[in-house]
């Protein structure tokens, strides 16, 4: 009996050692010639084996072939799984332990297909069979989940991205598929450097679960062919390290909170020009909470070293940020979407806006550049040693305080003050410095308004601005120390019709500087309301009434100094005339560098009908008195004679009587001024000029002998003006 429960062990044993051989043997080669059938892709194996009495199965060398049969699409060198038999006996799949080393994944997408969509297809349900939707009784564990030395591949063809991770590994304690409350750990290292070390605790009973992600110096270069599809950027370049805490539930998608913190590192983005849109040294961002269903994102410190910026305009519509876009994102959608948000103040927006706090907010050794291609000169700019400061900043606060300083372009210094609100942009408190700003920079600017460039001169500003219920109130107050403005550039165009060398010159004083102050008021919801237009207006404005009433600059009460009103049959200058034309003269004692000239303007029609009057009234005055017309310009005739009213009965007869001798017909309602011009209009034309190259003689002489100015420029001719207006001496000054 004994020899026989040994020769039935011993064949048991041998039969078992066949089953242990044989079995991997035949089921080899029945996966690898039939897997086509099996899966719909061809496989291979190297080796298969199997332990019977541990358990035990592993496969060597195994390849998953691409639906060609030639490349690869997944393989590993080995996959060693051990169950527990003791557990199949209990009702339970139980893996003690699974081993997956050096597994490498090719994943390739084609727009929406994928390498694998075949086989997903070839997996589909046959929709003419009811699914079981039968419970299974069977409890299913994995435990000491070992997949390390991975490598996965990814390509995306249609926009030509390639990712290569290698090195990924995981590791996970245990899981339970019926009850799992699982560790999981996942580790690998990117083949352009840096890592991935992430932690996952998982309870589906009440689906909570707290992730911890680790990413030390991730490249962000791959990310360059995704973001192409939304902005037109050429190179991005930069390290991604963060650690943060993900806690929250599945069954509450925006419920989570996340902790912890991110940095990017050496970032550059550059355009296809390879102008530079952003960079910086480092960006560091303590995230304190981001949590959406308690709206409540509040971050400690950010901090940013390095940053560097470049801004160009080309036209009207088109600048870095139209170009950076792509076609699929347009500027003009964003702008409209951002303009209704900003005049979105419901209750039901605001009360939806999370609350947006950082502790400290800070920006060092930052630089930017600022380009404008529209100019006849392009005009290039460079604000260096940008500093921002922002303690306890809250979005939905209109107690924020942010400070800004800056160097312009090595010599000058920006210094800007914000108080207010982002939420709130109906009330807030701006003020700003500029000090030792040099001007020449400037100078496309003013070739483009004036047509003249500035060559030299330095800046100075000191301006708040107020708004209170979406009101404006500004004041601006400008110094300016030696400025110099170089002859006009007869190419251009000018914008504004502004003596600007000229006005310059006279508001400068003896200690070669310029004040000006400018205030700004204005409705800041008005459609046609822009700050930097009515400063420039307002400049232009100044620039002009300086450059034709200079007098204004040394006396307050002289804004009508520059006009002398004559009458046009005098030629002879009365005191007061004299002591105006004296006190003109007197600007070019202050400003030698400004020629005077006086242009005599004349309404013809006002001149001729006032010449007409006067000799009428002569004529009668002399007819009156028994007088000859050689006493016609006696200075005592002409001044009785122009004191005669035209309402005097005697001299309408006298008019009417001399209208009869000639023979002319006229309205019987005629004033006595139409009358007098129907009676010597042919004369006044003849007059007129003879009488304004007599005043303009006068005043040449005038202006020579007793105020000593040489070959002084006054017009013998005069011009027309608007009608209604006196006839008069225009002073004018220019730049000699």
């Amino acid at each position: 009996m004994k020899k026989f429960l040994i020769i039935s062990a011993s064949i048991v044993l041998f039969l078992l050692l066949i089953i242990e051989i044989v079995v991997p043997l035949i089921a080899k080669n029945y996966i690898v010639n039939h897997a086509k059938e099996l899966i719909g892709r061809q496989v291979d194996v190297g080796s298969l084996g199997l332990n019977i009495f541990t358990g035990s199965i592993y496969i060597k060398d195994f390849t998953l072939y691409e639906a060609d049969d030639t490349a690869n699409f997944i393989s590993f060198d080995l996959l060693d799984v051990n169950a527990s038999i003791v557990g199949l006996l209990q009702g339970k799949i139980e893996i003690e332990s699974l081993l997956l080393q050096q597994a490498q994944y090719n994943i390739i997408q084609d727009g929406t297909r994928f390498n694998f969509s075949d086989m997903i297809e070839f997996f589909a349900p046959d929709s003419t069979l009811q699914a079981d939707t039968t419970a299974s009784d069977w409890k299913i564990i994995i435990n000491n989940i070992d997949i390390s030395r991975n490598q996965l591949n990814y390509q995306d063809c249609s926009i030509g991205s390639e990712w290569h991770l290698h090195d990924l590994s995981l590791a996970i304690p245990s899981i339970d598929l019926s009850d799992p409350n699982a560790d999981m750990g996942l580790f690998l290292n990117f083949v352009d450097g840096g890592s991935l070390v992430t932690n996952i605790k998982f309870n589906p009973t009440d689906s909570i679960y707290d992730l911890n992600i680790n990413i030390d110096k991730f490249s962000l270069a791959p990310l360059l062919p995704y973001l192409k599809q939304a902005i037109n950027i050429e190179t991005i370049e930069g390290y991604l390290t963060t650690a943060v805490d993900i806690r929250g539930s599945m069954q509450h998608v925006l419920n989570f909170d996340v902790m912890g913190t991110l940095a990017i590192d050496s970032l550059k983005i550059l355009a296809p020009d390879s102008a530079n849109i952003l960079s910086f040294d480092s960006l560091y961002n303590e995230i304190k909470t981001f949590n959406l269903s308690e709206r409540n994102i509040a971050f400690g410190r950010v901090y940013t070293a390095g940053l560097s910026s470049k801004f160009e305009i080309f036209s009207d519509t088109e600048n870095t940020i139209t170009r950076l876009l792509s076609p699929v994102v347009r500027f003009d959608s964003l702008r409209n979407d951002t303009t209704q948000l900003a005049h979105d103040t419901s209750a039901d927006t605001a009360s939806a806006m999370p609350r947006i706090s950082i502790d400290d907010f800070v920006i060092v050794n930052s630089s930017a550049q600022f380009v404008d291609h529209t100019l006849p000169q392009p005009f290039e700019y460079n604000i260096t040693d940008i500093e921002v400061t922002a303690p306890k900043f809250v979005m939905q606060s209109n107690d924020n305080d942010v400070h800004m300083t800056a160097t312009l372009q090595n010599t000058g210094h920006f210094d800007l003050r914000w108080r207010g609100g982002i939420s709130d942009i109906a009330n807030q408190d701006v003020s700003f410095a500029l000090n030792n700003v040099e001007l020449k920079s400037f100078s496309p600017y003013t070739l483009y308004m004036f047509a003249s460039p500035i060559t030299d001169g330095r800046l100075t500003v000191r301006s708040q601005n107020l708004i209170k219920k979406r009101k404006l109130d500004g004041v601006n107050h400008i110094g300016i120390v030696n400025p110099k403005i170089g002859d006009k550039e007869k190419s251009i165009k000018p914008q504004m019709r502004a003596p600007l060398k000229l006005a310059l010159y006279i508001l400068t004083d003896k200690d070669n500087s310029i004040s000006i102050d400018m205030p700004v008021k204005g409705d800041i919801d008005s459609p046609d309301f822009s700050y930097g237009k009515v400063l420039l207006n307002t400049f232009t404005n100044l620039l002009v009434k300086v450059a034709a009433s200079p007098f204004s600059v040394f006396k307050s009460d002289a804004s009508e100094t520059e006009y002398i009103d004559v009458e046009p049959y005098d030629t002879r200058f009365t005191d007061e005339q004299l002591a105006t034309i004296t006190s003109i003269a007197d600007v070019l004692s202050k400003k030698p560098d400004i020629r005077l000239s006086f242009v005599q303007e004349i309404d013809k029609e006002r001149a001729i009908a006032s010449y007409c009057t006067a000799q009428l009234k002569k004529n009668f005055y002399l007819a009156q008195n028994n007088m000859d017309s050689t006493q016609t310009n006696d200075i005592i005739v002409r001044e009785r004679a122009l004191k005669i009213a035209d309402s005097n009965k005697e001299l309408i007869a006298f008019a009417d009587n001399a209208i009869q001798q000639v023979g002319i017909t006229i309205d019987k309602d005629a004033t006595l001024e139409q009358k007098a011009t129907t009676l010597y209009a042919s004369n006044a034309k003849q007059r007129i000029a003879k009488d304004a190259e007599t005043r303009a003689a006068a005043l040449r002489n005038f202006l020579s002998q007793q105020c000593a100015i040489g070959n002084p420029a006054v017009s013998t001719e005069y011009i027309s003006i608007k009608k209604g207006l006196p006839t008069r001496f225009h002073a004018k000054f220019e730049m000699k």
